[in-house]
């Protein structure tokens, strides 16, 4: 018979290498899950095409084009609002939470990126048709939120009212962010397009931890230029440009990370051996 510790020994191995992370986010898209019934109404709407598949990114993360920090003028205009709640939106720089885990450290990541954030729209003050435009240096990485029934200021006095994720007080639910391990149950809740020089973003304002329809289009605004996903993989077979310096340092991570079960692969298969009874 096989020695079963050195098969375990080896087939852990295998298991860190196939997965070698806690947890996966969710995620949900229009064009391959058919999420977002109007959706397509809103991409003929702001000029990205009805059909344009290639349009959509799973992207969580975007880049603002150019370089050099130099400010460029970013317009934001607020498509639609569909949703019950009068909630506070607008965009953050992921940086502001590094080191902290989306997943085990929500409260804190939330508190980190939300403290310099920048809020875009409150929908206690405007609504569709509104516009607004905001200088953001070239080349920063930006993220985007939404605050489902409260006001950021609100949130930044106390965020420790937001957690844990609850939804019985619908004016103490935890912010949602396009960074879908950030939300609650890493659930994905915001949809994103990109083409004809525009992107535009849909939110879901009920977690999807919850009770939810999911139509993702309780919250729209476009951004006036082509915003660039920071990933690899581009949902309709569409190329869009990338940051290729994130990527290379994804890439030392992703090298780091799938080093040691390698070895402890490679030491599993090593040990193991036939052994008679």
């Amino acid at each position: 018979m096989y020695n079963k510790s050195l098969l375990l020994i080896g087939f852990l191995g295998i298991s860190l290498i196939i997965s070698p992370y806690s947890a996966f986010a969710d995620t949900v898209t229009h064009f391959g899950d058919g999420i977002g019934s109007d959706v397509p109404t809103l991409l003929d709407q702001v000029g990205i095409g009805s059909g344009n598949s290639g349009s959509e990114t799973t992207a969580e993360i975007f880049m603002v084009p150019g370089a050099g920090m130099v400010p460029v003028d970013v317009t934001f205009d607020f498509e639609r609002d569909t949703g019950s709640f009068l909630f506070s939106f607008g965009y953050y720089k992921p940086a502001d939470g590094a080191g902290l885990d989306p997943i085990t450290q929500k409260e804190a990541f939330a508190t980190a990126v939300l403290a310099n954030a920048v809020e875009v729209f409150d929908d206690r003050d405007v609504n569709p048709g509104a516009t607004t435009t905001i200088m953001i240096p070239a080349g920063i990485d930006v993220g985007f939120f939404i605050i489902p029934n409260n006001e950021l200021q609100t949130f930044n006095a106390n965020p420790s009212n937001f957690f844990p994720s609850q939804t019985a007080n619908d004016a103490l639910r935890s912010p949602l962010f396009s960074q879908s391990n950030a939300n609650p149950g890493e659930f994905d809740q915001m949809l994103s397009f990109v083409g004809n020089g525009v992107t535009l973003f849909t939110f879901e304002d009920l977690t999807r931890a919850g009770n939810t329809d999911a139509d993702f289009t309780d919250l729209a605004f476009t951004v006036d230029v082509a915003l660039l996903p920071m990933q690899e993989e581009i949902i309709g077979g569409e190329i869009l440009p990338i940051d290729v310096s994130a990527l290379a340092v994804a890439g030392m991570q992703t090298a780091a990370m799938w080093f040691l079960p390698v070895i402890l692969a490679g030491a599993g298969f090593a040990a193991f051996k036939l052994k008679k009874n």
